[in-house]
């Protein structure tokens, strides 16, 4: 994963100047466009910081870096991850509570996958009535 962001940084980085960085992993099935939305207003209140969502306690996805932060990903020891700029910062850390456990979702294993579309069937035969 921190390849294809380094790749990504680099790209932005010659193109256009980016004030702020969105990270959103492929695996994490509970990104929403009301959440991005939420966080990227946060963003725009603490331009500084980086910006993570929190589900009771736990952090997830996606997360918005910036610039300046993002730009010290390629220069992070190759045995670390993105996480470690918030280890680095965490002054800069603007954990941002959300009411939907489905931000620390992540799909890492078919496990994962079946549990996943399990609750979004389960979630939505509540809501409307499903056929048996």
């Amino acid at each position: 994963m921190r390849v294809s962001v380094e790749l990504a940084l680099n790209r932005l980085a010659r193109h256009l100047p980016a004030d702020r960085v969105l990270l959103t992993p492929g695996d994490s099935p509970g990104i929403t466009p009301d959440l991005v939305a939420f966080l990227l207003e946060t963003a725009a209140r603490r331009p500084d910081c980086i910006v993570v969502p929190c589900y009771h306690g736990r952090r997830g996805h996606p997360i918005v870096l910036p610039w300046d932060m993002a730009a010290e990903i390629p220069a992070l020891p190759a045995n670390l991850g993105v996480n470690a700029l918030i280890a680095r910062h965490p002054d800069r850390l603007v954990e941002q509570p959300v009411s939907n456990p489905d931000v620390v979702a992540d799909l890492d294993t078919p496990e994962d996958l079946h549990h996943w579309n399990e609750r979004q069937f389960d979630r939505d035969c509540g809501e409307r009535p499903c056929r048996s």
